[in-house]
């Protein structure tokens, strides 16, 4: 893994345990998939949870285009990271499904998520 220690964290990236830098260079993603995983680990932290879900939703549509998927052997590493960030069930599911290609399901995730900050707000 690539050290972070002297990169300038923002504050939506201080409150979790694990970096999502830390998760996409130790599994080798891809821009798009890490953009994926970037903006659903850190949507609870930043200023609009939805606009960061919604980034989450593109760069999902772009992988189901593309059928980006990581080895089933990295598993245990994405575990760990949804574990030690706290991540709930739903975001964990969606996390997981998406990298193991299984897109459709990672969506229903997104939008659980979505109507979630939805009903929040009213």
């Amino acid at each position: 893994m690539i050290d972070t220690t002297k990169a300038p964290a923002s504050g939506h990236y201080k409150a979790l345990a694990i970096e999502p830098i830390k998760l996409i260079t130790a599994l080798k993603l891809d821009f798009v998939t890490g953009s994926f995983v970037k903006y659903l680990a850190r949507y609870r932290y930043k200023g609009s949870p939805k606009t960061d879900l919604e980034k989450a939703r593109f760069y999902l549509s772009l992988i189901e285009r593309n059928e980006y998927a990581c080895s089933p052997t990295s598993m245990h590493l994405v575990d760990f990271f949804c574990t030690a960030n706290q991540m709930d069930d739903i975001e964990t599911r969606c996390l997981l499904n998406t990298l193991n290609g299984f897109l459709g399901n990672a969506a229903k995730c997104l939008d659980e998520l979505i109507a979630r900050y939805e009903e929040e707000r009213q």
